[in-house]
Parts: C-alpha cells; structure tokens; sequence
C-alpha cells in the first residue's frame, strides 16, 4: 500500500530535522574538542613537551579529515612529524606518516584529481604507510606497528595496487598483534581490511580456466600473450608507472611493454 504525499511530508520533516539535529551536536562536539586542543597545546608549550603538542597537532589533523579538510589535516600532520623528528621520537613520527596515509587514501577515495593524479595519491599513500611501519619497528609500541600494518594493507587494496598478496601479509602481522593491544578504531578498520582481503580473493575466472586446462581454442604464444596483458599493467602501477622498472623486473624489453600497455588501454578505452 502506497503512503498519500500528505502522510510522507512529516516523515521527510522529520528525517531532515533528526540530520540537522545531528549535524548541530557534530559541530558543537568538533568545536569542544578544538577548545580542550588549544588549551592542552598551551600546557605543552609552557612545558616543551615535544610529543603532547604533537600529540594535539595529529588529533587536530583527525578532525579535519573526518571533516573532509584535508589541505588542513596534512598540514597538522606535517607537523606532528617535524616535531617527532626534532627528538627523534619514532612514535610520533609513526603515527604522524599513519595520518599522512589516512589522508592520501581519502584522496583517492574523493577522487581528487584526474586519473593520474589519483594514482600519484595511491603511491604516495603507500610510501606514506610502508614509512610508518618501519618507524613504528624502531618502537616496543605494538598498537602504532598493529595500526600501520592494517592502513598500508588497506592501501594495497586500493584500485590503483591491487596488491592484495601484501594486503593479506599485512592482515597477518596486524592480527597478531592486535590481539593483544587494539582500540575499539583499529579494530574496526582491520575488520574493515580482512573483509577486502576476503571480497578481494576471488580468483581471476580466465587464471581459474586455464588452471584447470581450459585453453578454448588457443595457441600457447595468445595465451602467453593474454597473460601478460593481465600481469604488466598491475606490475606497471606497482612500479609507479615507470616502464624501465617494469621491464627490469620482468626481464623484458621496454619497448615490448610499452607495446602490451598501449595494447590493454586502447581495449579499455574502446571505440568512441
């Protein structure tokens, strides 16, 4: 049975009513907190207490991310970092590059930026939490090595890597060491990371087929051509898109794959 216009208008009232009341209760939260940072940063400036202010610059850089100012959140995490590396302080600078990656991947999430850029966004993302795992080993902080293990999976998971063999390594690591010391935060996002892990290990079906010698009528030399349209392209972005790493790794000609490349994007880009 279909509600009358009349019937529905208090319900959208109400829903918009209820978002708005949220959004009210959101800024006011944002706004105590912001006062309770400033005041906490005057008390660790009094006292130069290097990783307090640093500690309230990365949760000023929190703020702005969940708020979707990333320009501001880099900048506080930017921050934190040179505060860290001053004393060297691998804690700090750890969890200052976790919030680099944090904000890296949100970029691409938004998709800020052509193709390209995006990707640039991804490596960097990576680079940004690959750094903080190996601050986070100069530690005995397991929580910091747990959480960098989980956000440089969930980077690899991405759709510019795709690496999802080093995701599940870094699942691996970060189980262990979350079991014995996790917050209610990181808990969710290494939930959130076994989920891409598992959605993610679906088998190619044309790697099942030929697994199981399903060949069609194929020679070897189109299958072998077939499989490295499939594999080059993700070495490629794994490399940073720089060919003569590609073909370094793959002991193969540049020249061959910038030829497979041009290949697989005329397929994708299709006829207009």
């Amino acid at each position: 049975m279909l509600m009358q216009p009349d019937a529905v208008r208090p319900l959208l009232a109400n829903d918009r009513g209820q978002k708005a009341s949220h959004r009210n209760r959101f800024e006011q939260l944002r706004c105590e907190a912001g006062a309770e940072l400033d005041e906490a940063r005057r008390v660790y400036e009094r006292y130069r207490n290097h990783h307090g202010l640093g500690s309230v610059h990365l949760n000023r850089g929190y703020l702005h991310l969940d708020s979707g100012e990333l320009e501001h959140a880099d900048s506080e995490a930017k921050t934190a970092f040179h505060l860290g590396e001053e004393k060297s302080d691998y804690i700090l600078m750890a969890r200052a590059r976790l919030l680099d990656c944090m904000i890296e991947n949100a970029r691409v999430e938004e998709e800020i930026g052509d193709g390209g850029e995006a990707g640039s966004h991804a490596r960097l993302a990576h680079d940004c939490a690959q750094e903080a795992v190996e601050l986070a080993r100069h530690t005995q902080n397991r929580r910091v090595l747990a959480d960098a293990c989980i956000w440089q999976g969930l980077t690899c998971c991405n759709r510019f890597l795709d690496d999802l063999e080093s995701a599940r390594g870094c699942y691996d690591e970060a189980i262990a060491l979350a079991k014995s010391s996790h917050t209610d935060g990181s808990w969710e996002d290494l939930e959130t990371l076994k989920a891409k892990v598992l959605r993610g290990g679906r088998v190619n079906p044309l790697l099942r087929a030929w697994s199981q010698g399903s060949v069609g009528d194929k020679t070897l030399r189109q299958i072998t051509e077939q499989f490295a349209d499939l594999i080059v392209p993700k070495v490629w972005e794994q490399e940073g898109r720089k060919v003569s790493r590609v073909a370094s790794r793959l002991s193969m000609s540049p020249k061959k794959v910038r030829r497979i490349l041009s290949r697989v994007g005329r397929r994708k880009t299709g006829p207009k």
